[in-house]
């Protein structure tokens, strides 16, 4: 079967095919289990191989997948370290619950990177706080953590430059983090 060009998020034809497929059989359980006494233990477990991403269902009753809150991993994520929330951002794995879009630093004329800096990771996961806690009504309470962690990261970053290059650096993290800090609720929140 053709494939429909992939982006994060999509599925494939073959993917639409067993949803619709388990839709009707689940239909079907439904209507012939009080006639023929189809077991839970049926459902379940052909449940439980299409939440995990479709396969053969293991003998035996499927155990549900558990779903961590999106909250729970915004939280997890701002807490690891910057390289930990970059792998989970870029891995096929992540969740698609959240919003993973990003403009970079979107500070006029810099940018993200000068001379005697980079921050285009930190931003990345600055982004990710700001439009996740968003979506989650949480903002307000979680902004200053947010700009905390931003600060924090750039602050790593600079102290892995050249030591000519650090005091810049330092000076530009301290700006960025000032004007999120001061004007973060004035960006549309990411």
């Amino acid at each position: 079967m053709r494939r429909i060009a992939r982006e994060s998020g999509q599925a494939s034809v073959e993917h639409l095919g067993l949803i619709a497929l388990a839709a009707l059989l689940f239909a079907a359980l439904a209507i012939a289990a009080p006639v023929t006494g189809v077991g839970e233990d049926v459902a379940t477990a052909i449940g439980g191989a299409f939440s995990r991403g479709g396969g053969v269902a293991a003998a035996g009753p499927a155990k549900p997948v558990e779903r961590e809150e999106p909250v729970a991993i915004v939280d997890r994520y701002l807490a690891a370290d910057l390289d930990d929330f970059l792998a989970y951002r870029a891995s096929p794995d992540r969740d698609p619950r959240l919003d993973w879009s990003t403009d970079y630093c979107s500070a006029p004329l810099v940018g993200s990177s000068g001379a005697s800096f980079d921050f285009t990771q930190a931003c990345l996961r600055h982004d990710f706080g700001y439009r996740n806690y968003d979506r989650l009504g949480l903002f307000d309470r979680r902004k200053d953590a947010v700009d905390d962690r931003f600060l924090a990261d750039m602050r790593d970053h600079c102290a892995g430059r050249p030591e000519a290059d650090r005091d810049r650096c330092f000076a530009w993290a301290r700006l960025f983090y000032e004007a999120v800090h001061r004007l973060g609720f004035l960006s549309g929140h990411g």
